[in-house]
């Protein structure tokens, strides 16, 4: 029996060549889509039928995807010069930029950076233990522990977010024009 992380997509009793990870559009959910050696049924090969793509369609997706690695790389190294992990500051700033409060519980910020409960606890664990963070246990219910940034972490999240942005602004016109051609294109 196979099993994906999308109950929209879910088959059954089929042998897997291969893993994608996509987004479902609905719930903007990591899922894992299957594909399949043989036979996946007439929802995945009529999708497959529609999944032909021009030669200027590929040139758009592969100048974002260029564009994003461009951000990505140059973000991978300025938090390493900050003595951090990509991780760890995608969490400090998951906390910082979370809507409505200066604080996220430990499932919140499991969503917004994307990795598994288990890794998250471990990536807390050294958050508090570098003094980045602190979690605030509940009175009433001691499982429930808030997040948030101390002075140290919020100081260093300031000055790599400052440079992550001018970043943006300088890669903002090829990012918006790869956007602009796949919109226009799909």
């Amino acid at each position: 029996m196979i099993t994906t992380f999308c109950p929209q997509i879910a088959f059954s009793h089929r042998t897997i060549s291969h893993c994608d990870i996509i987004i479902d559009t609905h719930t903007g959910h990591r899922c894992q889509l299957l594909n399949l050696e043989s036979g996946a049924g007439p929802w995945f090969n009529a999708r497959m039928k529609h999944a032909r793509l021009s030669k200027a369609e590929y040139k758009s997706l592969a100048a974002f995807r260029y564009s994003l690695r461009v951000f990505l790389r140059f973000s991978e190294v300025e938090v390493h010069k900050a003595g951090l992990t990509p991780q760890q500051y995608q969490a400090l700033l998951a906390i910082k930029g979370f809507p409505g409060r200066e604080w996220v519980t430990i499932t919140e910020l499991s969503e917004r950076v994307q990795l598994l409960h288990q890794s998250v606890v471990g990536l807390v664990m050294r958050l508090t233990q570098a003094r980045l963070i602190a979690k605030h246990h509940d009175s009433s219910d001691r499982r429930f522990v808030r997040l948030t940034l101390t002075p140290k972490g919020e100081a260093i999240l300031e000055r790599l977010a400052v440079a992550h942005q001018k970043q943006l602004r300088r890669l903002s016109p090829k990012l918006l024009k790869a956007i602009g051609d796949i919109q226009h294109k799909g």
